[in-house]
């Protein structure tokens, strides 16, 4: 009870002498303590609860002087507008019943200034001041001694980010201690290895323009195939091994006038052809036509297939098709492409050629047997990795009396006997028909083509008269992608491009039937052939690949053999 007694009279004392009461009160704006900042906030003008008060350094304007923090509130909401930062403080009650004071000097810590009372209507102006600082929103009332319990608060908190900051910093170093310790290789063998890397890439840039020289805007393109092969066949109840090169060629490029004007120098050291691509060519854009063209003319692939047209380094598997036995090799003559996209998706090419001997026929002194040659496909995309191509070619030559040969191997170059074989004699001309549809979609895509050949011969018993001699074939094929992201077709070109790489490189299984068909007179016994070929291709980046390939042939009514042959075969290639 005494306690109590005690308790009460401390608190009527207090309460007499040294406490002071307090309210909530909503602070517009706080200055540094200057004469310009005083200037400025005594010329503005506010409502009449409103009090310019000095507290410590600074100079604050607050008003209203509410019991209830929920009053205070409700109050700020007419200052949101012209004041965002306004806040709700705690302020003595005192300090909005001192008189104004007009000069700097005379403020104290203690010191209020009133402003006049000013009409409840007019509006608020933002006050223009020279500094503006501590303005701190505050969301809860602050009540006596709060104050020093948040700067405990504050510092406490400091002290445990920083106490954080070093366990993190802690934390990555055993991390990344624990790393070094899982690692076997050294650096320095992934430094060597990096720095080779790096100049071959180096090397290979090299060989090639990135940028236009002179006046004329010429840029070159050095590059090279090699491809190596090795095998073992089992072909007629007689099995060996077989390796050799089967292609080594270089080539050199270049262009004029922003690769307008171009040519192609290649030559090869392998093969009975050593001319290929030897030609020089213009493309440009028609607005009147609304096309692209392309002109070329010199020693040039006759468009007739997919297949053939396109470059040995893109194609699937280590050899075409067996309808390719019907292919025609390079000719010295001109050709001409116009590229028609109707929209986004529709694009069509049409392809025309003329031709006589190639270069090496002109230099072996052959007889002369001229041509011509139409080639057009149509593609629709989806997108950019869905696409469907269509196209048809026909095919015309005069032989002039002269022999027509058609033989192949079962899709090897390292197999030895050629079991199909079709030899005619006196020809006079020559006609062929083609048909082919690609179809890629992802990592998927399939192919197919389907050929067919005319002969006009003279007769052998009769002179003056002729037989005709019919020949056909077609492929079938499909391909998908475990690793990388599948194959590539140049719409402008009607060709397959290079096969799109991941990082880990590519790896490709693929599928192909493949039918012949050289019988036309039973006397002949030229022969039919199917193959199916299952070949899978590793591509290390886009200049090495492996591939390897199992095929199965099935040689029926040849004049050497009928039965069933298989071949494992490999090919290690490098084109740049």
């Amino acid at each position: 009870m005494i306690k109590i007694l005690v308790l009460l009279t401390f608190f009527s004392i207090s309460s007499l002498f040294g406490a002071q009461k307090s309210c909530y009160s909503v602070q517009l704006v706080s200055a540094y303590k200057s004469e310009k900042n005083l200037y400025n906030l005594e010329k503005k003008s506010y409502d009449e609860s409103c009090k310019v008060m000095s507290i410590g350094s600074n100079i604050v304007v607050r008003c209203g002087c509410f019991e209830k923090f929920k009053d205070a509130s409700q109050y700020k909401k007419h200052y949101i507008q012209s004041y965002p930062d306004a806040y709700i403080q705690s302020t003595y009650r005192s300090r909005f019943s001192v008189k104004n004071l007009q000069t700097l000097s005379t403020i104290t810590p203690s010191t209020v200034v009133a402003l006049a009372p000013v009409p409840a209507q007019k509006a608020v102006v933002p006050i223009d001041i020279e500094v503006i600082e501590d303005v701190v929103p505050v969301s809860v009332p602050i009540k006596k001694g709060n104050i020093e319990k948040k700067k405990k608060h504050h510092k406490h908190k400091k002290k445990h980010h920083k106490h954080k900051k070093k366990h993190h910093k802690h934390k990555k170093k055993h991390k990344k201690s624990i790393k070094k310790s899982k690692i076997k290789v050294k650096k320095s063998h992934v430094r060597r290895s990096h720095a080779r890397k790096f100049r071959y890439n180096r090397y290979l840039k090299q060989l090639e323009s990135r940028r236009a020289y002179g006046k004329y805007d010429y840029r070159y393109k050095f590059g090279a195939q090699i491809s190596y092969d090795f095998g073992y066949i089992n072909e007629a109840n007689n099995s060996y091994f077989s390796s050799d090169f089967r292609r080594i060629r270089v080539y050199q490029k270049g262009s004029f006038f922003k690769e307008k004007l171009f040519y192609e120098l290649e030559y090869s050291f392998t093969g009975n052809n050593n001319f290929k691509d030897n030609l020089v060519g213009y493309k440009d854009k028609s607005s009147y036509l609304n096309l692209s063209y392309r002109f070329q003319a010199g020693n040039i692939k006759i468009p007739f297939s997919l297949e053939r047209y396109t470059s040995s380094k893109n194609i699937t598997f280590m050899e075409r098709s067996l309808s390719d036995t019907y292919g025609e090799s390079r000719k010295l003559g001109t050709e001409i492409l116009l590229h028609k996209k109707f929209s986004k998706e529709n694009s069509m090419n049409l392809f025309g050629a003329i031709f006589t001997n190639s270069i090496d026929e002109q230099i072996s002194n052959k007889k002369t047997k001229p041509g011509y040659s139409l080639r057009l496909t149509y593609a629709h995309k989806w997108s950019k990795h869905h696409l469907l191509s269509m196209g048809g070619a026909y095919f015309a030559q005069n032989i002039n009396g002269n022999s027509v040969k058609f033989n192949d191997t079962a899709e090897s170059f390292t197999m030895n006997e050629k079991y199909i074989s079709a030899s005619i004699k006196k020809v006079d001309s020559l006609t062929k028909q083609n048909i082919e549809l690609l179809y890629i979609y992802n990592k998927y895509s399939l192919q197919a083509e389907y050929t067919t050949v005319g002969l006009h011969a003279i007769n052998k018993s009769k002179t003056n008269t002729f037989s005709d001699y019919s020949f056909s074939g077609y492929y079938l094929q499909g391909s998908y992608f475990l690793i990388g992201e599948g194959r590539r077709y140049k719409s402008s070109t009607s060709t397959m491009k290079k096969s799109r790489l991941s990082k880990e490189g590519a790896l490709e299984f693929a599928m192909r039937y493949s039918y012949i068909n050289l019988n036309d007179k039973d006397e002949d016994k030229n022969g039919e052939q199917s193959d199916y070929n299952f070949g899978v291709n590793y591509y290390f980046n886009d200049e090495i690949t492996l591939m390897v390939n199992y095929v199965i042939a099935q040689p029926i009514q040849t004049k050497l053999y009928s039965g069933r042959m298989q071949l494992l075969q490999s090919r290690l290639l490098f084109a740049f």
